[in-house]
């Protein structure tokens, strides 16, 4: 990837992430978004939803962390939503090599977090959390 499409990619991964996933404060209660080191995190009670970028591989990560008996799992989004059955991995997008693909990829992931969310709320998340920690 060239260095100005990189840097395309980079400036507008903030407001993009803002944009989408203004859900998880409007509709949801998260608090956020708090920028850190290239990521984005939203934070609920037990809950948090981080989304990064990763420029030198070209990829958009969407990591929820969550408490698990006493400790915090961290797992990555296209686990928890094969996991909880919601539909194939293709269906979260990872690509960000461009910034069409970019918000390709957040539109999905965007689309994965609404689905998982009531599941991450309900009595299987624990068991879930457990299953995706790690992967």
């Amino acid at each position: 990837m060239g260095a100005k499409r990189s840097a395309t990619v980079a400036r507008a991964f903030g407001s993009e992430v803002k944009q989408r996933f203004r859900f998880l404060v409007d509709q949801e209660g998260f608090l956020g978004p708090e920028e850190h080191d290239g990521e984005i995190a939203y934070h609920a009670p037990n809950l948090v939803i981080r989304v990064a970028l990763d420029q030198r591989d070209r990829y958009v990560l969407t990591l929820v962390n969550g408490e698990v008996d006493g400790f915090t799992a961290r797992a990555e989004l296209s686990c928890l939503y094969i996991g909880a059955g919601l539909g194939p991995v293709q269906d979260v997008v990872w690509s960000a090599g461009t910034l069409h693909a970019m918000v390709k990829a957040l539109d999905s992931q965007a689309a994965a977090v609404r689905k998982i969310l009531p599941v991450l709320k309900g009595e299987g998340a624990g068991k879930l959390l457990r299953e995706c920690h790690g992967k």
